[in-house]
């Protein structure tokens, strides 16, 4: 499991930082309505809605719903899971420019954390 948060770390991807357990019932229900971004470790900033992973390059935009995983095993499983898909796959594999982005994927959380696995979700 510590490969695997390492490895998103590196890959600079935010799902950990905002969609794991460490994230309160609170960080995400002031998240859609503040704007504050869980990943916004500096209070004032957060307060002001200023992103915390924010680059000229990627920008991020809260959104009108959150969500998350409240255990870090099952994200973790989740994460693992969800990046063998054949759909997810087949995203991460096109070439990305400005004229051709991915189409969204969606998974039920049932195939990657079994049929109990709304469980471990709030959101």
């Amino acid at each position: 499991m510590q490969r695997l948060f390492a490895a998103l770390d590196q890959g600079g991807g935010h799902a950990h930082i905002r969609h794991e357990g460490w994230v309160t019932e609170e960080m995400n229900r002031r998240r859609v309505a503040y704007l504050e971004d869980p990943a916004q470790l500096d209070p004032a900033k957060r307060a002001a809605g200023i992103d915390g992973l924010s680059s000229f390059e990627k920008l991020h935009r809260c959104w009108k719903i959150s969500s998350r995983i409240t255990d870090p095993d099952a994200f973790a499983v989740a994460f693992a899971r969800g990046i063998e898909q054949p759909m997810v796959r087949a995203a991460l594999e096109t070439e990305f420019t400005a004229r051709q982005v991915p189409r969204p994927v969606s998974l039920h959380v049932s195939d990657l954390l079994g049929p109990d696995g709304h469980r471990y979700c709030t959101g």
